[in-house]
């Protein structure tokens, strides 16, 4: 039972992937309205990496940006796209992949975010690399993630999540280029959002 929870939530599919959503979106609301509260008013082309129902990227695009979304999900793609098919190809582009290989031209975002796909990568480092190349030198970058005391304490986690502590997250920022410009903590500090952008100059 738990390997299945932990598969829907690394690839939500059929109908019990839809479930799996709807629970990460209250799971996960804390982070969602951290997100949308970094992300500024003025237009702005956005990726959001791992949209799952795309609870996140239509509040995005509601204030009026271009929102492009990365799942590897097939449902959860051809929900957002059912369900936005006036901004689809206008203000909302959709795409099927993953951080780690992000189909997208160098420095093409202003901002980037992810809320909990990083437990799901392959390489900490080649996400975060990716995430670099894809990223305007002045554009911003956001991480959500639950720190590994939280995650270590669920069943689920044991099945194919790769757990990592917030500091180990930060060191990994600071080493692909980044500088982290916030970090916002919930749940007695085991919730967090880093708000970040690129740091071509070198130092932290």
């Amino acid at each position: 039972m738990w390997k299945t929870i932990a598969q829907q939530f690394a690839k939500p599919e059929g109908f019990g992937g839809s479930c799996a959503a709807k629970m990460m979106n209250l799971v996960n609301y804390q982070m969602y309205k951290d997100v949308i509260k970094l992300i500024k008013e003025d237009k702005q082309k956005i990726l959001d990496v791992g949209f799952g129902n795309g609870y996140v990227m239509k509040h995005v695009m509601d204030k009026g940006h271009i929102v492009y979304g990365l799942e590897i999900s097939e449902r959860m793609i051809k929900q957002v796209i059912s369900k936005n098919q006036k901004a689809l190809n206008h203000t909302m582009f959709i795409k099927k992949g993953i951080m780690e290989h992000l189909p997208y031209e160098e420095q093409f975002f202003d901002v980037i975010y992810s809320i909990n796909t990083i437990n799901f990568w392959e390489s900490l480092d080649a996400g975060l690399k990716e995430l670099h190349r894809c990223l305007k030198k002045e554009g911003k970058a956001i991480l959500s993630f639950y720190d590994q005391s939280f995650l270590s304490v669920m069943p689920f986690s044991s099945h194919g999540f790769r757990l990592y502590k917030k500091e180990t997250v930060i060191q990994a920022i600071h080493a692909n280029g980044f500088k982290v410009i916030k970090k916002i903590e919930h749940r007695h500090k085991t919730m967090v959002s880093i708000y970040m952008e690129r740091n071509d100059l070198g130092g932290i």
